[in-house]
């Protein structure tokens, strides 16, 4: 299952903004405050409502219900405060996100300013899951040790939104006994760059070296920490066929030679059934998409930018032409000043 569509309207920074996503790999661009990362989480936060709901309902031995939306919609009320800590989410009026095996939405609608809101369209819409994960843009491995304890019993006082804690709730789930996501061959070219794998003993993290060594995760290199990371979640099988994966500002902090071993991965990812969804600001990341992937009908670009009515949104399967590209515009000054450098000399 794959998401096809989101409409946004009066939302956080939108007025109103609709998108159509390829069922492979969506890339979003955009100046800072374009509303990129909460675009994703309100994705991300439909994904985990429906596994919430769908896991409690099953666990209770209860069959799906014709009204599952109305419980859906109580678990999204809960959640949505909880990725937009310092939003104020209340004046979400209308969301509608639709699959593309069953071409369904569903419209939530919120009464302000209490945010009550109530979800409605085809009942019998989630009878498969939608499994997700947020990767933000932070590492917080190396703070997992008894972070997620501490946050159940302080939450109010933590300023933590939801993604930041997932992320290590979902790295710590054990490892599956087989992997069949990827190719042997791509795992192992992540460990060689990890230089060994990923292990969690006692609320951390280390990297068990070739040789035997143990090295705790919050000495490695970024690099290493995000290839590591995206290994943990392919062998414990969060990362998998069908999946949503979000993932914001990959490129930060990377070495640039690990940019397109990062896009490999993705690309491999998404020609094994994982949706992908990604923010960035670098044009070596995202140019180097359209460079690999050979199926163009498997990426889009989505160009988020400012308009006199609120954010729009412009999409297209070539980076380079999206006319709103902040992304090339900065490298067009740069160039310009080089060669007035270079005249100047």
């Amino acid at each position: 299952m794959s998401i096809k569509t989101i409409n946004l309207n009066c939302f956080t920074v939108f007025n109103s903004v609709e998108c159509d996503f390829s069922p492979g790999i969506n890339i979003f661009i955009g100046e800072n405050s374009t509303g990129k990362t909460h675009l994703m989480k309100v994705l991300y936060v439909f994904c985990k409502s429906v596994i919430i709901e769908s896991n409690r309902l099953l666990s209770n031995g209860a069959a799906w219900l014709d009204n599952f939306s109305t419980v859906l919609s109580l678990c999204f009320q809960e959640q949505i405060p909880k990725l937009l800590r310092k939003r104020n989410s209340g004046e979400l009026t209308c969301v509608k996100v639709s699959t593309a095996i069953r071409e369904h939405c569903f419209y939530l609608t919120v009464d302000n300013p209490n945010f009550k809101p109530s979800l409605q369209g085809d009942d019998k819409l989630i009878k498969d899951k939608l499994p997700s994960i947020f990767i933000p843009a932070k590492d917080m491995l190396t703070h997992a040790r008894g972070l997620i304890s501490m946050t159940e019993n302080r939450s109010k006082d933590m300023p933590f939104d939801s993604t930041l804690l997932d992320i290590i709730k979902n790295a710590e789930f054990w490892k599956l006994d087989e992997v069949t996501i990827l190719s042997e061959k791509m795992l192992k070219e992540m460990e060689v760059i990890i230089g060994g794998q990923i292990v969690q003993e006692n609320g951390d993290f280390y990297v068990v070296k070739a040789d035997g060594s143990k090295t705790k995760f919050s000495v490695e290199a970024e690099g290493v920490k995000k290839i590591g990371l995206l290994w943990q979640l392919i062998m414990n099988g969060v990362i998998c066929k069908d999946s949503v994966l979000f993932w914001d500002e990959p490129e930060a902090n990377l070495n640039p030679t690990l940019i397109p071993v990062i896009v490999d991965i993705l690309i491999e990812l998404s020609n094994n059934g994982v949706q992908i969804f990604l923010a960035t600001h670098d044009y070596m990341f995202a140019k180097y998409f359209e460079v690999k992937e050979i199926n163009q009908e498997n990426i889009r670009f989505h160009s988020l930018y400012k308009t006199e009515n609120g954010i729009a949104c412009e999409s297209g399967p070539n980076f380079r032409d999206l006319k709103n590209n902040p992304i090339i515009s900065a490298f067009d000054v740069l160039l310009d000043e080089v060669i007035s450098k270079n005249v100047g000399d």
